[in-house]
């Protein structure tokens, strides 16, 4: 089911790593959201905007189709479950790892069978408080990058930035343990190994960012499977600095 509602994202990663884009609105509007499990239309009934429960389950049934499609299962037949770290995963089925983020009415899903993924989206819009987020969360090196920038590319970099971090924080699987100002990742588009230092172990992240027709900001982020173990020990024992949503 490719369309212009779903439709496959060129990234540059290797062959087995693949990433799609849904519009949400559109896709709810031509799918019949059926054989969702009860749970999912349960959290839809919850939220609190009225656009928010179609996109929501527009997401998950486009997750499901993806997944679905890559391991030749009817969609419905997968079972997904958060693991002790909040990070989506397939029961009973560890040679796939997925990730999903959405933002407005889009949504970006990567599926790998070899590496370790993580996506983010953000719709091009103006941050109220980006000056604050910068200080709190970016490296030293990452907030003259953006200081540097002005006129209208100064909201694409910071929002560039962001999901880049949050696309290698959600490849190493590791949620709000992680602290983005060791993450450095850079205001720039261009693809970046990302070494995550500090201990005895290294941490490498190979992040790309996307630019959508749409003018959508987005970035993709792959690392080996193993190294989501060791992210893990080495970001229990950090610090912890929650790090608000940009809504």
């Amino acid at each position: 089911m490719q369309s212009s509602f779903l439709r496959p994202v060129s990234h540059g990663f290797r062959s087995d790593v693949q990433v799609w884009w849904v519009d949400l609105d559109a896709y709810a509007k031509a799918v019949a959201m059926d054989r969702l499990p009860a749970k999912d239309h349960v959290r839809a009934a919850r939220m609190v905007a009225g656009r928010d429960e179609p996109r929501y389950l527009a997401s998950r049934h486009a997750l499901r189709y993806v997944l679905g499609t890559v391991l030749e299962r009817p969609p419905e037949d997968l079972v997904l479950e958060p693991d002790l770290f909040g990070k989506p995963q397939l029961k009973d089925e560890d040679r796939l790892h997925f990730n999903l983020s959405h933002s407005g009415h889009e949504c970006l899903i990567g599926v790998t069978r070899s590496l370790a993924i993580g996506v983010d989206i953000e719709i091009l819009r103006r941050v109220p408080d980006a000056d604050a987020l910068a200080r709190s969360h970016f490296t030293p090196r990452e907030q003259g990058e953006w200081v540097r920038v002005t006129g209208p590319l100064r909201d694409r970099a910071f929002l560039t930035c962001w999901t880049r971090k949050e696309a290698c924080v959600k490849a190493l699987g590791v949620g709000f343990l992680a602290r983005p100002a060791i993450i450095e990742v850079g205001c720039a588009e261009a693809e970046r190994m990302v070494g995550i230092p500090p201990g005895t172990t290294r941490f490498e992240v190979q992040v790309v960012s996307l630019r959508q027709p749409t003018g959508s900001v987005a970035a993709v982020a792959v690392t080996l499977p193993e190294a989501t173990v060791h992210a893990r020990d080495f970001f229990r024992n950090e610090t912890q600095q929650p790090r608000p949503p940009l809504g």
